[in-house]
């Protein structure tokens, strides 16, 4: 297996305090596998450790309230271990775990927004977290992907830790101000540039919610002046009058319907991240001509969820010239945004 690398390897014995009703599965990517695997929360004192075991032939084996020596196990992000063929269980005296132990939820029965955690216990954790915290740095707005995919990073606060938050598409395209307290799902840690952070997912989303009293101080804002995402100016957060008088050409594309590929266009026939060869999505993006003030015929590329934030509605389209005859009926389109120094669209009001 993929996961039998050069990863650091412990000896533990802990008590089974949950374990998985049945076996789970997913496909292996690299070689075309379904791997099986079950999970098992154990513990030891007051310390609980994740564990994955790939050993599917020892479900029976284990069972919840009994006490395992894991030996060679892989140590992963966190207190969370993998049990591979070259891993030994084996049957061992009983460990004594605190009566106040936390006990986490198996992988399987986590909220699906992700556990509640503190910002420093998500930096660590393997699983999908939920956190709250305080915004002090807000990034400007880029756009990746050929400009279809807008990206944002915020650094929030938290009683027990600062970290980078990174957003993308409608989560990117939020206003957010300096002062404002935000609860984000979804998100996973993730190292960038050498520097650990906590990335969102499609299916993560943000809220503001009331403020969590958390005070900044000057070395709160120089973590944040170390990372080049905040070490430019913010562009206009004002909105202002934009009509979308004329559009050039339009391209309507087959894209991934795999949520973590975030609708990348196919080339040659397949996703060039996962590397799907089949898929019923399509998206597209249109070059529009734009007034903004007294300046005439700008030019700008908007992309399917942009357009959709602008109209406020969702758009089915199969092909090119059912995509024009329904722009060619709305025009002008008139709302109010910002504008990017590249002329993207961001903080939209209708």
């Amino acid at each position: 297996m993929s996961q039998e690398s050069s990863d650091e390897t412990l000896t533990v014995t802990l008590k089974v305090l949950k374990k998985s009703k049945e076996l789970q599965s997913y496909c292996n990517k690299t070689s075309n596998r379904t791997m099986h695997f079950f999970n098992v929360i154990g513990g030891n004192g007051t310390e609980t450790y994740k564990i994955r075991i790939y050993q599917k032939a020892r479900f029976d084996m284990i069972k919840e309230g009994m006490s395992f020596k894991f030996q060679n196990a892989l140590k992963k992000t966190g207190n969370e271990l993998w049990i591979t063929s070259r891993s030994i269980i084996a049957y061992a005296a009983s460990v004594e775990t605190s009566e106040d132990i936390q006990v986490p939820n198996l992988p399987e029965n986590a909220p699906q927004q992700g556990e509640r955690k503190l910002l420093k216990d998500a930096l660590q954790s393997p699983d999908k977290s939920e956190v709250t915290g305080k915004i002090f740095k807000v990034s400007p707005l880029k756009y990746r992907q050929e400009g279809s995919l807008a990206v944002k990073s915020i650094m929030i606060k938290d009683t027990s830790s600062v970290a980078k938050v990174c957003l993308f598409n409608k989560n990117a395209l939020s206003p957010f101000n300096v002062g404002d307290t935000v609860k984000v799902t979804n998100v996973y840690p993730k190292v960038f540039q050498t520097r650990k952070q906590l990335t969102t997912c499609p299916t993560s989303s943000c809220e503001f919610v009331a403020d969590n009293k958390v005070n900044l101080s000057d070395e709160d804002f120089g973590f944040a002046n170390l990372d080049p995402d905040f070490s430019e100016e913010l562009e206009n957060t004002t909105p202002e009058e934009i009509v979308l008088t004329d559009f050039t050409d339009v391209d309507v594309y087959i894209c991934c319907d795999n949520a973590a590929c975030r609708q990348k266009k196919y080339v040659e026939g397949e996703c060039p991240v996962c590397q799907r060869t089949s898929s019923s999505s399509k998206t597209f993006r249109v070059n529009f001509l734009f007034k903004r003030g007294e300046k005439k015929d700008l030019k700008t590329t908007v992309f399917k969820s942009m357009l959709e934030i602008i109209l406020q509605e969702e758009l089915i389209v199969d092909d090119k010239e059912e995509l024009i005859q329904m722009l060619i009926m709305r025009l002008p389109i008139r709302f109010k945004s910002c504008v990017s120094a590249n002329n993207m669209f961001y903080n939209v009001e209708k």
